[in-house]
C-alpha cells in the first residue's frame, strides 16, 4: 500500500487573497500555511523536531512540483507563481528514512481573468477573393476587474497591432498562409492580472498557389490528419487533394461528407488507440459513431480489455457491439469475467439470462463454474435461485437443498424436512426416510411417549393411594398394591377397597380400639388396657361412655387413695 493511501487528510481551506490558511498533515504533526498574493503563493511548511532529516515533495496542482532531500526540521518556505487564474489542488508528502510520515492536501485559488478567442466566420478558414479575406475576432473575458485592456497581434509579427484595442477586432488578410492570431487582456486590479488566447487562421490564396485552390475544409482535414500521423494515430500523411478525392467517392464509390471525415478526426482525440483510418472506415460502414464511443466507454471500465481489443472483436466478426455491451455490463455490475460472459453469449445466452446468471452467482458468493455444474446436471436458474433463498431462510447449505431437489424431492418436502430436522437427525436423513413416513414414525413415538407418561402418572397416583390405605388399614403400601394388581382386582381401586374392608377392617378396628384403651389406661393409676377393653365391651363398645365411666370412677376415689 502506498503512502498516499496510508495517510488521508481531509482539510477544508477557506482561501482569501493574501490571507494565510493553515493545514495539518495526517500522521506527522506538520503545519502548512499558504499565503496568496496575486499569482504568487507562499507555502510555509513547519517541520517538527525529532523526525528529520526529511524528504519533501510539494505538488502545486499545475503540473509543477518542488522536491527537497535531507531537509532539516524547522520552517521551510516555498514560493510558487501560478500560470493563470483558477483553483489548484496542492499535495504535500513528507517522508523520512524511506517511509512516508505524513501527508497534507489543500486548495489555493488564484483570482484573475481568463480569455477565449472566437471568430466570424468560425472556424477561421478564409479564401482570398479580390486580394482580400476579411474576418472579425472577438475576445470573451471572465473574471478580473473591469475595465479591461486589450492588445491584439493578428498578423503574427510579434508586435501589437495599432488601432486595435477593443473586445472585437476586424481584420483583413491579403496573403495566403496560416496565421496565429492572439489577444492579451489585462484587468484594472491591483495585481494587474492578464491572460492570452490564440486562434489559428487558415487563409487560402487560389491564385498564388495551385495547391491552395483545393477546398479549404479538405485542406483543414488534411492538415489535421497529417499532424496526428506523427503520433501514430494516422497511417499516412494526406494532401488536400487526397481528402477531396475521398470526399468525391474514391474511397467507397459514394460521396463522403467532410463532416464525417472531420468527426473521425475529432474522435481520434478521445480514442487515441485507434487510427483515423480505422475510425473513418467504422463510420463509413454499418456501425454508428455512437457504437464506437460505447466501445470506448466499455474499455474504460474493463481491466484487461482496451478499445483496440474490443474494436478488433467487432471488425473481425467475433462479436457484435451489442454482445460486447451485454458482456461489459455483466462484468461491471456483477464483477463477472468479461471473456466468460462473451463465451456464454456466443453459446446462445440472451442478455436477460446472462444478467440473472451472474447476479445469482454474486448473491450466492460462488464462482459461475459451480453454477454451471448444477445447470449441466439439469437444474434451472430458477431452481438454483430458490435453493439460495431457502438456504438463507433455513440456514442450510444451498448445495444440500439443490441436491435434494435434483433427487426428485419437491420444495414442500424439502421445507418440511428442514422444519422436522433436529435432535440428531438432519433434513437429508428425513428425506431419505420419507417425510410422510418420518411423520408417521414421529406420531407413533409421540403416542408411545404420551402413554408412558400417562402410565407413570397413574403409577404415582396408585402409590399415593396405596400409602393412604396402608395407613388406614395398618398394612404396608406394597400389600395394598399387591391386592390392586392381583387377578381378582386387576387395577380396580373399588375392588381393592372392598377387599381391604373385608379382610383388614376388623383387625384395623381392633388395633385402633386397643390403642384407645391404652391411651385411657395411661391416665389412671391401677388401670390396665385389658381392664379398659372389658369395660368397652360392657358399655356397648362406646368409647365416649368408657371415658365418662373412668372420669366418674376417678372422682369417687378418696384423695388419700389417689396418692397411694
Amino acid at each position: 500500500m502506498t503512502g498516499k493511501k496510508i495517510f488521508q487528510a481531509v482539510i477544508v481551506l477557506m482561501l482569501l487573497l493574501g490571507t494565510p490558511v493553515a493545514a495539518f498533515a495526517d500522521g506527522l504533526p506538520v503545519g502548512v500555511t499558504t499565503t496568496v498574493t496575486c499569482d504568487k503563493v507562499d507555502f510555509d511548511i513547519d517541520l517538527p523536531d525529532g523526525f528529520g532529516p526529511y524528504t519533501i515533495r510539494l505538488e502545486f496542482g499545475d503540473t509543477e512540483d518542488f522536491e527537497a532531500i535531507e531537509q532539516p526540521a524547522g520552517l521551510l518556505k516555498v514560493p510558487h507563481f501560478y500560470p493563470s487564474a483558477g483553483e489548484y489542488a496542492w499535495t504535500l508528502i513528507v517522508a523520512g528514512s524511506g517511509n512516508v510520515l505524513g501527508k497534507a492536501e489543500g486548495t489555493v485559488t488564484i483570482d484573475g481573468l481568463t480569455v477565449t478567442l472566437g471568430s466570424t466566420p468560425s472556424p477561421p478558414l478564409l479564401t482570398i477573393d479580390g486580394g482580400e479575406a476579411s474576418i472579425e475576432f472577438e475576445a470573451t473575458v471572465v473574471g478580473g476587474e473591469e475595465p479591461y485592456f486589450y492588445t491584439w497581434d493578428l498578423d503574427e509579427d510579434g508586435l501589437p497591432d495599432a488601432g486595435l484595442s477593443g473586445e472585437k477586432s476586424p481584420y483583413t488578410y491579403t496573403a495566403g498562409g496560416n496565421y496565429e492570431a492572439a489577444v492579451s487582456v489585462t484587468d484594472s486590479g491591483t495585481c494587474g492580472f492578464s491572460s492570452t488566447a490564440t486562434l489559428t487562421v487558415v487563409v487560402v490564396d487560389p491564385e498564388s498557389d495551385p495547391q491552395d485552390a483545393c477546398h479549404p475544409t479538405a485542406q483543414k482535414i488534411a492538415e489535421a490528419v497529417s499532424v496526428i500521423f506523427f503520433d501514430a494515430r494516422a497511417e499516412q500523411t494526406y494532401t488536400c487533394e487526397d481528402i477531396f478525392n475521398i470526399f468525391e467517392g474514391s474511397l467507397t464509390g459514394n460521396h463522403t461528407g467532410f463532416g464525417r471525415l472531420w468527426h473521425a478526426y475529432q474522435l481520434t482525440q478521445t480514442i487515441p488507440d485507434l487510427t483515423w483510418e480505422e475510425i473513418r472506415d467504422w463510420g463509413l460502414g454499418d456501425s454508428s459513431w455512437g457504437a464506437l464511443t460505447q466501445l470506448n466507454r466499455f474499455a474504460d471500465t474493463l481491466d484487461e480489455y482496451g478499445i483496440r481489443e474490443l474494436f478488433d472483436l467487432v471488425v473481425n466478426g467475433d462479436n457484435t457491439v451489442g454482445e460486447i455491451r451485454t458482456a461489459a455490463r455483466a462484468a461491471v455490475r456483477y464483477e463477472a469475467d468479461f471473456e466468460d460472459a462473451l463465451l456464454r453469449i456466443s453459446e446462445g445466452a440472451n442478455p436477460g439470462e446472462l444478467g440473472q446468471f451472474y447476479k445469482l452467482a454474486a448473491e450466492m458468493g460462488v464462482e459461475p463454474a459451480m453454477l454451471d455444474q448444477y445447470l449441466g446436471d439439469g437444474s434451472s436458474l430458477s431452481e438454483l435461485r430458490h435453493a439460495a433463498k431457502m438456504s438463507e431462510r433455513t440456514e442450510t447449505d444451498w448445495t444440500e437443498i439443490i441436491d435434494a431437489k435434483s433427487s426428485g424431492h419437491s420444495w414442500g418436502e424439502i421445507g418440511h424436512a428442514d422444519k422436522l430436522a433436529g435432535d440428531g437427525i438432519s433434513a437429508a436423513d428425513i428425506l431419505a426416510i420419507g417425510v410422510q413416513e418420518f411423520r408417521a414414525d414421529q406420531r407413533e413415538l409421540d403416542r408411545t411417549q404420551r402413554d408412558d407418561e400417562r402410565a407413570q402418572r397413574e403409577a404415582e397416583r396408585n402409590d399415593r393411594t396405596a400409602e393412604r390405605y396402608a395407613e388406614q388399614y395398618g398394612i404396608s403400601a406394597g400389600e395394598v398394591l399387591a391386592i390392586l394388581n392381583g387377578e381378582d382386582c386387576d387395577g380396580s381401586w373399588g375392588c381393592t377397597r372392598k377387599k381391604l374392608r373385608g379382610e383388614y377392617q376388623s383387625q384395623a378396628s381392633s388395633d385402633r380400639d386397643m390403642r384407645t384403651a391404652e391411651q385411657i389406661a395411661s391416665k389412671y393409676d391401677g388401670i390396665s388396657a385389658d381392664m379398659v377393653m372389658t369395660e368397652f365391651k360392657k358399655l356397648g363398645q362406646d368409647w365416649n361412655r368408657v371415658r365418662a365411666y373412668y372420669r366418674n370412677l376417678n372422682k369417687n376415689v378418696p384423695k388419700n387413695n389417689k396418692n397411694k
